[in-house]
């Protein structure tokens, strides 16, 4: 059983790799481990790339509907390069950032109409949804 496990998880890993690659929404730095957690109806979850049990490459998370939610690159578990967060229902981009060792350096914040707003505005409309 833990046999056809593993095997149905790279073969989802490599399916979403590939798919997400077709359309060009996201680009995979591929060598490394990567570890998939799946939600409780079997859709991938979360991708992320690991040093031993600390991401360290790529974090990938993903709504239900596949789209994807968040994609960051993290050096030993902390933020390090980009972070980029989109809207679920229209797949449009929520923030995007850079950082360096788990410190801001730039962000943008964008409301789903796809106007650019400040933090505020953006985590007051988050506060409203949620």
């Amino acid at each position: 059983m833990v046999k056809k496990e593993i095997i149905r998880s790279t073969l989802t890993v490599i399916f979403v790799l590939v798919s997400f690659m077709a359309v060009g929404q996201i680009e995979l730095n591929i060598p490394g481990k990567y570890d998939t957690l799946f939600f409780e109806t079997g859709e991938v979850k979360i991708l992320r790339q690991l040093a031993g049990n600390v991401v360290d490459g790529e974090f990938i998370e993903f709504y239900k509907n596949g789209n994807t939610r968040f994609h960051a690159k993290y050096k030993n578990g902390v933020l390090n390069g980009f972070a980029n967060a989109w809207y679920e229902e229209k797949n449009k981009i929520a923030y995007k950032g850079k950082f360096s060792y788990g410190r801001e350096l730039e962000m943008e914040y964008f409301l789903p109409s796809g106007d650019k707003t400040t933090r505020e505005n953006f985590l007051s409309y988050m506060d409203s949804i949620n």
